[in-house]
């Protein structure tokens, strides 16, 4: 599991803000945060301050915020396990179960 973590973490790094700050259309792929994206919504021109704060506390999020042009390869990514996606989306998840326990 080291391996995946570490896999994980050089690909997010890769991403760099840029993903996060670009000013195209892009889609956040991740599972829905309550209050901050839902799966699945197309943002234009960036994205919104409550979902690029999350991103910047946890940067795992900005590689689940993909360019439109992107999405069929990164769509069939995230259904592949062990793939980077994949992982991301599973580690979003879990962070996101973390902090419904704690409230």
């Amino acid at each position: 599991m080291a391996e995946v973590t570490k896999a994980t973490a050089k690909a997010v790094t890769k991403t760099t803000k840029a993903t996060v700050e670009k000013t195209g259309t892009v889609i956040y792929i991740g599972p829905t945060i309550r209050n901050v994206a839902v799966s699945g919504t197309i943002y234009n021109n960036g994205v919104p301050k409550k979902l690029k704060d999350m991103s910047e506390r946890h940067p795992v999020i900005k590689k689940l915020i993909v360019a439109v042009e992107k999405l069929p390869d990164a769509a069939q990514e995230l259904g592949t396990k062990g793939t980077v996606l994949y992982t991301c989306y599973d580690k979003v998840l879990a962070l996101l179960n973390e902090k419904e326990k704690e409230d």
